[in-house]
Formats: C-alpha cells, structure tokens, sequence
C-alpha cells in the first residue's frame, strides 16, 4: 500500500485495499479466547439431579463441593450421595451409569463417596444406596433415624452393610451420623459431621467453605409400622448466595414447623423460617405429590424459589401432582423434571448465580414407562432454544437486542442473561454441554424481568452492566419450562461518530479525493480519551443513499477502503487522507462519501455525515507498445497478447477494451470485438479472435478505457494473415507418423499428411540420442534432415553416422511449417516419437510386468537363476483361463527343472535380482509410450531395480528370449485363441491399446464390449510377428509374443 505523506497527508491507492462490504453495521460477534480460571473470584457447587425411570422411580441427588483448596476440578473434591432411588443392582439402578461416567478427580468414574446422606426410610430413597455401598467406598453416613429392626428388611441389610464399611450406626464413632434440627453438618459453623485436617486446614463437616444446616427433623424415635415420610430430614447446603433445600418426602408437618406456624418443637428451631427464606433451588418434596401438605402454598412463599425440580419418573402415586405443580407455578419458579429434562446439572456460584444443564430433551427421552405422571403439563412441550440474539443498537447507555421472538401462546416470555466473560463464568464448568447446544456454557447473571416483546431496549447502568458484557437468552413457557440458551452476543460502546466529513476532488488528478475529519474517541461514552482502531472509507455513485440508507440492514453494497495499517489520532485531532484514483460516475456526476471508525473491541461507530462531491478523472489507460500475434492461426482465428494497462497510467485495471481490426491499412472500415474484465496492469492480456476469413490479411490494433471513458490507442498497429490449416491436426499428426529400426539400426520412418491449399508443408527430422549404453541420461542431438512432403505418404529411410547403438534410447522430432505468400509461417506441429534399440543379434531378453501389488516374471529365463527368489505355487486370484496361459508359459521355461512361476518385489523396496552379464534394464514409460533404461540398476555387479505401481520391465540378457521357442502365438495372462484375445470383465466401455516394445501403438481404440459378459475380441491377423503389449484405460495388463 502507499503511504507516502510527503505532503503532510496519507495516500492510499484505492485498488490496493478495495473491500466490498455486505454487512449490518452495529451487528458485533466478538470471539476472545478462553479465561484463565484465577479471573473468577467465586466459589461453587454443582448440584446433579440423577434421572430415574422403567418403574425405578425414586429421589437421587449428588453434589460436588471444593474441598480443602477451595476449587472445583481437583483431586480434593468431596462429593455427597443424597438418597440411591430404587434398584438395588447394577442392571436395575440408574446411579452406577452416572457415577461410572462422572468426570471425578481428574478420571472417569466416581470411586468413593465421602458423605452419604438418607434422607428418609422409604424404599425408593434406600434400596440404591444399598447398590452403592456394594459397589464403591463409602466413607460417611448420615440419616435422620435409625429405623427399627425387623421392621424393613431390606433396609436392615443396607444398615449391615454399611457397618461393614465402618460408616453405619454399630460403628465406631466419627462417620455415622443422625444430625439434630438446628445442627450445621458442613461450612465455618459445623457441629455435627466427621473432622478433617488436610494440608493447612482443618474444619468438621463437608466442606470448609460450603455450609449445610438441618431445618426439620422430627425428634422422637419412630416405632414398627410408622409412616416413614414423618421422619424424612429437610436439609439447606448453600454456598455463598446460591442456595438449596433437600427434604426427601417430607410432609406438611415438617414445612408448618419449618414456618413456625405448629410443631415447632418436635421438629424444628425458632427462627427456621428465616433460614428458608429466598433459597433458590427447591428438590421438590415427595416427588411433587399433593399429599399430607407437601409443598404447601405457605412454604413455598416464604421459599421464594427461582427453580423447582420434581423427581419423579414411575411412581404409581402420578407425581408430580397437577396442583402441586400450579401452585409451584404461582411462584414463578422455573420448573426442570428428570423425566423430561434428563440429568439436570446445576453448576452454583457464591454470587448467587446458576447455569442449568439438561443431558437431553424431550422428545428425546421414551415416554413409554418413565413416569405416570396425571398432570396436563407431561403432555406439555418445553420452548425451542432462542435463535438469532443481535445487538440491534448502543446509543449511549441504552442497548436494544432483538431476536426471533416466538409468538406461540405457550410463550410467557424470556429471560436476559449476562456476564463479562465469553461464555460465562466458567469457574464451575465440567465439560457437559445443554443438549441442543454445541458448546459448553458457564455461569451467567440472570435479570430476573420477564422480556415479553422483542425488540428490547434496556439501560446499561441499571441492570448493572459492565462493558464489555456477554448476553444469551432462554425461553420460558406459561407453565415455567425453560430452554437455555440462545446464541452469545457481545456489546461494548461504539466509538464516536465523525459528524464533519468534508472533501474535495483534487485538481488536475485522475480522480484523487482529499478526505478530512475529526478524530473520534475510542467510546461515546463522553470519558473516553482513548483513539479507535481503524478507519473504513465508503463511497457510492447512488445518489438515493443517505444517512438512513447507509445503515439499512439490507441496503447497497458499500464499496471501502479500509486504512487498516494507521493509526488514528487522538480525539479532537484533525485527520486527512487522499484517496487515489476513485472511478468517476460520470461527466459532471458526483460521488457520495462516509467513514466508520472501529474500536479495539471490534464495534463499528454510527456512520458520518455524508460528504458529496464531482470526482472528475482525465488521466487515460497507457497506450499498449507490445501487441504482438502468435505463430499458431488456422483459417478463422487469430490468437493476439499484449502487456495490460492500468485504468489511469499503470494503476488497476481498465474498464473495458475494444480489438480494433479491419482489411486494410487505413482502417477505413472496421470491425471490432471487446474484453469487458481486462487483467489488471502489468499482466499479460491475451485474446482469440474468432470469426475471420480465411486466408485474408488484417490490421489489428487495442483500444483501453477507464471509467471515466479516456482511451488510448496501441502503438504501432500489427497486421498479419488468417490461414489453412493442416487437415491433420497437431493432437492427431503424431498417429500419422511410424517408426521402425533395422537390424543394422538404420531409421526407417513414414508420414501421412494430407495435401494442403497453396503449398505443402516443409518437414524437419532430427534425432537426439537420450541415454549411453551404461543407462546415464544425456541428450545429443546426432543430425537433422529438411525435406518437402510431396504424396499423400511419404515413406522416408534415415541412416546415422557412424549409426545408432544398441541399448540406447532415442527421441525422433518430426516438424512441419506452413508459410503466407509474406514468407511468414501461418502454422507449425511438431510431433516426438522415442524407440529403443532393443538388442544386438546375438542378445536375448526377459520381459517383466506388475499387476499393481508385484513385480512378476511372465516368461524368460536366467544363467543364474539362483539369485532369483521363485514362488513355487500361482496367485490366489488367477482364473482358469489365466492359470492355463501361465501354464503353457512355464512349461516352455524351466530352471533347474521346476517351473518359472515367476517372483515377487513388493512396490516400494530395492531388490538385487540378476546378475550382471551384459544385459540392461528398461522400464516403459506410459506418457511417452517407450521403454526407457533405467537410470540406477548396478549395485555390487547385481542388478536392482524398484517396483512401482503400475509396471511393465524389460530386461536384456545374454538369453534369447525367443530361444526354444516354436512358431505360435504366445500371450499372458489372457490366453490366445487362433488370432483372436478376448478381453474380459471390460463394464460398458473401455478403451484398448497395443503397442510394439519400441512404443509404436498398433491399435487404439474405444470399444463397446458386449453388453452381458463385458467381453470384446481382438483379431490380429494383421499384426506382424514380434513382442506386444497391451493397456485397458491406461493400465498394463498383458502380453503377447508372435512368432509366425
């Protein structure tokens, strides 16, 4: 980019940076990489609410606490087991699934429970935990009662078991436990609980930092057959400002006593109530049953709860209860079920604040058997995730979001969520992900007013946000279902808006503007002293576009100039930059102007003041000096190049350009073609006239315009004829031409031309000899001939002095021209054949192939054949007809008097296999159709060379490879049948090829094979004796040997 500013102001070239915009300007994702934990000054819980269901319903809660270093996600985590459900196996519980999979002290699986809490005497609370302590280490016990003997036996057998583990109520003291109501069992006030004293910190109960304390327990002893639910202990564990009530199945009892209102002595405290007060997160009492006063009207008032989870999942009892449910409803607590929600994970922080993950959604979860729930609400679908959350606007303190608001009536409306984290307070995060969503959430605030139309203006400064902050949304349903969340926006303050946009067009320019304004500040927030980060220039020809238009969503493209490399001022200080060469619109019509500032945080500013003015531009495209035409024409088309101008000078790119020709000198009557995309300035502009008379001379010259309409003209103009052509074309010449040697390696070639209009064409033969008789590459160029084409086919003898060698490879270059009446040649072909001197009288050979996987000998034999590895049995996969052909070629060779069935060089290694004995190797090379010496094959007097994929070898030896062998025809690995192979398994089409050992392609063709079996029959008949082989869609397949 040019950034001179020699004359005290930046220029910018505006094809250098042009950059075109569709975008919402106050639209702002902004991504920042992960937080590091220590940024969080929180401490946390995470509360899980284990699913049952299958008729295995019952109450399961599990919650994670910091441990001694006060951080969730290391190895002294404590974890607390509340209630096991029902199933007391493996196959039958539900809890052993989420502890096995539970991310826990940094592994998969949870080992040991340090606290066990039951919180009633019911079966589906005790019957799982008897699973647990079978399976995994229990280290505390706690309960409300120890239930009398004999009165529930499976309960006994959890009591026994857990004395066994050394926590249960015949142990020694200091792991079982019946706390009191009014006792705390964990935080800095614990009095009832085990003692630990890890590193430098000592504290009784649960957890130093989280406190737990027992609201209701009925004091005296229950007798056999009592209702068990009477005794149920109602326990709130909090942590900072996050709360949480757990009550198994506790009665109305229990609650009035809690309330103060009776009881109060039998089962609680004076001053119980005040403890309830606005806890967050109510384990709903009894599964949600309306029963005995669960759940009352009462308690749930002074509760206050922001969530209620019922679990529930098979009970016959149809829990929840569709009254328990309204009057939780009344509360305006958000409502999270088990059965339809899955796991339900609350991740808790001291500030009071949750982020709420659900494992699945319904309708995921089977209904069918999971719970025989009465309620309306079951048959009730919760909300779809929010989409499409976007800051609408900031001005000043006041920020509007909008989003795909959904009109449903099921919709009571959503909740705004915020954080100044990206993702939110991640401090309690563990990985699980809200089903629907793809990535993990952490904690946000909630602002607790329902937003019951979108879009949404609200204050910054009152709902207490910081700048930067991260705001999502959930949905919530009349009937309190909540889905969070929708996508995560970012807002900041924009920086201030450039009110006194002014400019002018600089004289005598080729549409240079000159841009001035004052510098914004990083935020309109009238504190900000901080400058933005970049500038974007925009500028349009439209002259409908204002102020509003420019910040439509789905307004015009904006054309920009983005000064991303300078700095911007500080505020109040003057900016001014010259744009160089903007396109005019025109004669006498203007361009319209605005600048965008952004700031750090990515935020665009509102647009400036629109600026308006005529950009005149008189600087033309350079005149083109090179225009030049190409030695290739044929009769209707002339191929011409020139070196591309800018639009002015050498900048950018013209707007168009014009091919101006015409049949004489003058240019009195003119035709012309156009090129509406010129290469920008520099390149090398080509272009293919088409649709000229044949065998007729044109004057050519290019005209190139800029926008504004200046031209120029090439200088000097070119002129130059159309002509014939040879009737065989350059991609077609190379099958007219055939080249064979003699046994005194003497060249003998044909060519076949058509005749052609005025003139025939002049032929060149030249021979470059390409490798030594020791496989080294070279090129020497031994001779050339010139010599005129006369007949249809001219069969020419060519002979070298002192002659050709054996074992060498050579490239034979025919060429041919054809001249105007001018002397100057209208068309040329050239066209390269490469042979092999294969062997001297005396020499013998042995052809080799590879089916892809191998390297095989298909027919030959060595003087030494003990240097060969040799494969006793055929491969697995040959057919009938290929083990015959196989056959007949064994037989004719033995070693040693067994049968050459060939050997094998896996592709890719280097394998030492003949001695050397004079003999050289070749390998055929399928782009020139040739055999060529390989250039590396001599290694400690043996020859090595590599399999490759696909391959086809020839190697020649001191043996004959047509010694011993009887007139006949000879082919592998498909057999011959009189003069007929029949190739197989071809599919609807194929194309065939058959070259000679020197590369001469006797056959080529495209063949249709029979529709049924896929087979197509070759007869060669015509063929002349000698050694083939032949392709199929480019792949060696076989080989054939003739001998008449």
């Amino acid at each position: 980019m040019k950034q001179s500013n020699e004359d005290g102001f930046y220029h910018f070239s505006k094809n250098e940076k042009v950059l075109k915009f569709f975008r919402k300007i106050w639209i702002v994702f902004f991504l920042i990489t992960s937080v590091p934990f220590n940024l969080y000054a929180e401490d946390y819980m995470r509360i899980h609410f284990i699913l049952w269901g299958q008729g295995n319903y019952g109450d399961c809660e599990f919650i994670e606490l910091p441990g001694a270093d006060g951080k969730l996600g290391t190895n002294d985590d404590k974890c607390i087991l509340i209630d096991g459900g029902r199933g007391s196996t493996k196959s039958s519980s539900w809890v052993d699934d989420f502890l096995d999979n539970l991310p826990w002290h940094g592994d998969t699986g949870v080992k040991t429970i340090d606290f066990m809490i039951l919180s009633c005497c019911g079966a589906d609370h005790f019957t799982g935990l008897s699973m647990v302590v079978q399976n995994y280490n229990v280290l505390n016990f706690f309960q409300p009662v120890r239930w009398p003997q004999g009165d529930k036996s499976a309960y006994d057998t959890l009591m026994n078991d857990l004395n066994n583990e050394g926590c249960g109520p015949d142990s020694l003291a200091g792991h079982y436990f019946e706390p009191k109501a009014g006792e705390y069992t964990s935080g800095p006030n614990a009095n009832a609980g085990p003692v630990f004293n890890e590193g430098d910190k000592s504290w009784m109960g649960f957890d130093p930092v989280v406190n737990a304390k027992i609201l209701a327990k009925k004091k005296t002893p229950p007798v056999s057959g009592d209702d068990d639910n009477i005794w149920a202990m109602v326990e709130k564990i909090w942590v900072g400002n996050a709360s949480f009530i757990t009550g198994g199945d506790a009665y109305g009892a229990q609650e009035d006593a809690i309330l103060g209102t009776s009881g109060v002595a039998e089962y609680s405290y004076t001053g119980a109530a005040g403890d309830l007060a606005n806890t967050d997160i109510y384990k709903v009492h009894h599964h949600g049953s309306n029963t005995n006063g669960s759940s009352g009207a009462a308690f749930l008032a002074k509760m206050n709860p922001k969530f209620a989870v019922p679990i529930d999942g098979g009970s016959s009892d149809a829990h929840p209860d569709i009254n328990t449910l309204n009057r939780i409803i009344n509360e305006g607590a958000i409502i999270y079920r088990p059965d339809m929600d899955g796991n339900v994970l609350f991740k808790c922080s001291s500030g009071g604040n949750y982020d709420v993950i659900r494992t699945c959604a319904y309708p995921d979860l089977p209904w069918t058997g999971f719970y025989n729930s009465d309620t309306a609400y079951s048959d009730c679908a919760p909300p779809g995730l929010p989409e499409n959350l976007a800051i609408k606007e900031i001005a000043g303190d006041a920020i509007t979001i909008d989003w795909d608001y959904d009109a449903s009536a099921s919709i009571a409306g959503y909740y705004l969520f915020y954080s100044t984290y990206p993702g939110g307070d991640s401090g309690a995060n563990n990985g699980r992900t809200n089903a629907g969503m793809s990535e993990e959430t952490g904690i946000y605030k909630r602002h607790d007013t329902l937003l019951t139309s979108a879009p949404f203006t609200f204050s910054a400064s009152a709902l207490g946000l910081a700048q930067p902050s991260y705001l999502r949304l959930s949905a919530v349903t009349n009937y309190c279902y909540e889905r969070r969340y929708s996508n995560e926006v970012f807002t900041t303050w924009p920086p201030t808006a450039i009110t006194n946009l002014t400019g002018f067009c600089v004289s005598g320019t080729g549409g240079d503007v000159r841009l001035s304004w004052t510098a914004p500040a990083k935020y309109d927030n009238e504190e900000s002293t901080d400058p933005c980060k970049k500038y974007f220039v925009y500028y349009s020809t439209d002259p409908t576009l204002n102020t509003d238009l420019w910040n439509e969503v789905d307004s015009l493209s904006k054309y920009g100039i983005d000064f991303s490399t300078i700095q911007p001022k500080n505020p109040g200080d003057g900016e001014t930059f010259v744009i160089e060469n903007i396109p005019a619109p025109g004669n006498s019509s203007q361009t319209y102007f605005a600048v965008f500032s952004q700031n750090v945080d990515g935020v665009f500013s509102h647009i400036s003041n629109i600026a308006t003015f005529t950009v005149v531009d008189v600087y033309p495209p350079l005149p083109v000096t090179d225009l030049a035409y190409a030695l290739w024409r044929d009769e209707s088309r002339i191929f011409i190049s020139w070196t591309a101008p800018g639009d002015d000078g050498q900048e950018g790119s013209a707007a168009f350009c014009e091919i101006i020709f015409s049949n004489d000198a003058a240019f009195s009557a003119v035709s012309t073609q156009t090129i509406v995309s010129p290469v920008s300035a520099g390149q090398k502009q080509t272009y293919l006239m088409t649709g000229l008379d044949s065998y007729e001379r044109y004057w050519i010259k290019v005209r190139n315009y800029d926008e504004a309409l200046n031209f120029s003209v090439s200088d000097p103009s070119i002129s130059c004829y159309t002509g014939t052509n040879f009737i065989n074309t350059p991609s077609s010449f190379s099958a007219s031409v055939s080249v064979s040697t003699s046994p005194s390696l003497e060249v003998t070639f044909k060519i076949e031309i058509d005749t052609v209009t005025d003139g025939s064409p002049g032929n060149s033969v030249e021979i470059w000899d390409m490798r030594d008789n020791l496989g080294n590459a070279i090129l020497t160029k031994l001779t050339t001939s010139q010599y005129q084409v006369t007949a249809l086919t001219d069969l020419r003898g060519f002979s070298v002095s002192p002659g050709l060698e054996f074992n060498h490879r050579y490239k034979l270059v025919i060429s041919s021209s054809l001249k105007d009446i001018d002397g100057e040649t209208l068309m040329s072909a050239a066209t390269y054949f490469y042979f092999v001197t294969l062997c001297s009288p005396f020499e013998k050979n042995i052809f080799f192939a590879s089916d892809g996987s191998s390297v095989t000998v298909a027919s030959g034999q060595f003087s030494s054949p003990g240097s060969v590895s040799f494969i006793s049995t055929l491969p697995a996969n040959l057919d009938s007809s290929q083990k015959a052909a196989y056959d007949s070629l064994a037989a004719i060779y033995t070693v040693a008097g067994s049968a050459v069935r060939g050997f094998k060089v896996l592709p890719g290694t280097v394998t030492a296999v003949i001695p050397v004995s004079g003999g050289i190797p070749y390998i055929y090379n399928s782009d020139t159709l040739s055999f060529e010496k390989a250039s590396s094959y001599i290694l400690n007097c043996e020859v090595v060379f590599e399999a490759e994929s696909p391959a086809v070898w020839l190697f020649v030896t001191p043996a004959s490879f047509t010694a011993n062998k009887d007139p006949g025809v000879y082919a592998y690995p498909v057999p011959a049948t009189g003069n007929n192979i029949t190739f197989t398994n071809l599919g609807s089409s194929a194309e065939i090829s058959v070259f000679t050992i020197s590369g001469k392609c006797v056959l080529r063709e495209n063949v249709t094979p029979d529709p049924v079996n896929g087979e197509w029959v070759w007869n060669f008949s015509q063929v002349p004796p000698g050694l083939y082989f032949w392709v199929v869609d480019g792949t060696s397949k076989g080989m054939l040997m003739i001998k008449r």
